[in-house]
């Protein structure tokens, strides 16, 4: 027997209780429920019929109390929808399809790494899933092409389930992938992984609480002897002196020591200090953070002031990180993604017409971007680097008015070409990417001739009527 549907609902409702208990103030209002009305049968038997087999038991049950989720276990905080993330939290039945078709990119560099840590654990070992060391680098990357997908992957984190470790009641094993881990945790079936979920929040909460205590808790004269050392430079390289300083509670009271820290030799001691002047609201420690920039506009400064000088309203602020942004390609990427720090790159662009401001506002998805893109792209002035840069900030942009400009950009050399033809697929512009697919592109040591057969694949799944995910599925008729 497979888990109970009544028992699904209530481990479903638990999770969504913990997700929305973990919202800030602000958010409070915003969301009441993770969870979405429950699938049709109608749907459910569409899904079967699309991937070619039954559902197990618990995820069935699970999409007829909620067809999918705004959020996803391991994740633990809402996902909603958006212009660059269509697909968000646990999908819906339209949705869930085999990970080879949905994501086969992540699903070659996987098969690629050549992962074996899994390998040298019996199965009765491997298939414990009550051991408390699982090491989530133990997977058998040879499941991974069977894998079902049942998340998005946006946000560096995935849900799978496994055909091929199937319990005695029809169960499928429960992935709960991260990049971060790498790997994945694995549960011996959907319910285990939502009902173990709770559980991990809380301890997760209790460490964060215990660290955060520790870090407030710091008395005066632990973070003097801080200071002592790393203005003496006999211990500026100890780890636990400069993460006292980034974590100040109360960096108003430590400004005069902080900003005497700014004349160390060492880079580490300079951007821990200038990062707790930043958290300063005064003008004179904007003062402080403008002389610096002025001073070094290098990479290690600028990456721990952006978000003060985008944020702060003095109009000298606003200039200085537009200034950055016109002449330092790195600035950028320390620009927080608020309105006002895409707005400001846009200016950037706008001020100078130089190419590695339109590549950040492209990497933004500034959607503004696509016409002097469609412009740039195929400029023969443009380095091979340049235009590299700009092709692949542009793949964030899925509009097709870019394909004849990409097209231009891989004949003038410098795109990854298969980026581009991934790219053009996305659009379904089948025919171009074929023509990219040549036999001296496959032969061409500089490009992985797996990908591109991959993609070639990929065409021919979708001109036989594959659709990807988030396209609407016809339903068949009841039988």
């Amino acid at each position: 027997m497979g888990e109970a549907a009544g028992e699904v609902a209530v481990l479903a409702r638990l999770w969504d209780e913990a997700v929305i208990a973990h919202l800030e103030p602000e958010e409070v209002d915003t969301i009441e429920s993770v969870l979405r009305p429950g699938a049709s049968e109608r749907e459910l038997v569409a899904l079967e019929a699309r991937i070619g087999t039954a559902l197990p038991p618990s995820f069935r049950a699970f999409l007829a109390f909620s067809n999918g989720a705004w959020s996803k276990p391991g994740w633990n905080a809402p996902l909603v929808p958006n212009e660059n993330h269509p697909e968000a939290g646990l999908l819906t039945a339209e949705q869930v399809g085999w990970l080879i078709d949905l994501d086969p990119r992540f699903l070659e560099i996987w098969m690629d790494a050549g992962w074996e840590e899994a390998d040298d654990l019996s199965d009765e070992v491997y298939f414990d899933y009550s051991r408390q060391d699982q090491d989530p680098c133990e997977i058998r990357v040879r499941d991974m092409p069977h894998l079902l997908m049942v998340s998005c992957f946006d946000w560096g984190s995935a849900v799978f389930l496994n055909p091929t470790a199937v319990s005695p009641d029809g169960e499928w094993e429960a992935w709960d992938f991260a990049n971060s881990n790498p790997g994945a945790f694995r549960y011996r079936s959907f319910a285990d992984l939502l009902r173990a979920q709770p559980g991990i929040m809380a301890r997760e909460d209790a460490q964060l609480g215990e660290t955060e205590a520790q870090r407030s808790g710091k008395d005066g004269q632990a973070i003097d002897a801080a200071f002592a050392a790393l203005e003496s430079g006999a211990d500026a390289a100890n780890p636990e002196h400069l993460e006292t300083l980034n974590y100040l509670v109360d960096p108003d009271a430590w400004f005069g020591r902080l900003v005497a820290l700014l004349s160390s030799p060492q880079v580490s001691v300079v951007q821990a200090a200038l990062r707790g002047i930043a958290r300063v609201e005064t003008r004179e420690a904007l003062e402080v953070v403008l002389a610096t920039v002025e001073h070094d506009p290098s990479a290690p400064i600028t990456g721990v002031v952006m978000t003060r000088l985008v944020s702060d309203p003095d109009p000298r602020a606003t200039q200085a990180a537009l200034r950055l942004l016109e002449t330092q390609p790195h600035a950028a990427f320390s620009v927080p993604w608020t309105d006002e720090g895409k707005d400001l790159i846009w200016q950037a662009w706008e001020n100078t017409g130089r190419p590695f401001c339109l590549k950040a506002a492209a990497e933004r998805y500034d959607r503004r971007a696509v016409d002097p893109l469609c412009a740039l792209l195929p400029d023969a002035c443009l380095t091979t680097g340049e235009r590299g840069e700009l092709a692949q900030a542009a793949t964030n942009l899925l509009d097709p008015r870019l394909v004849p400009a990409m097209l231009a950009a891989v004949r003038l050399g410098g795109p990854h070409l298969g980026s581009t033809v991934d790219f053009l697929i996305g659009l379904g512009a089948l025919d171009e990417a074929e023509s990219l697919i040549t036999p001296e592109a496959l032969a061409s040591p500089e490009v992985f001739r797996s990908r591109l057969e991959q993609a070639r694949r990929e065409i021919a799944r979708r001109r036989n009527g594959y659709r990807p995910m988030g396209t609407p599925i016809p339903t068949p008729p009841q039988p």
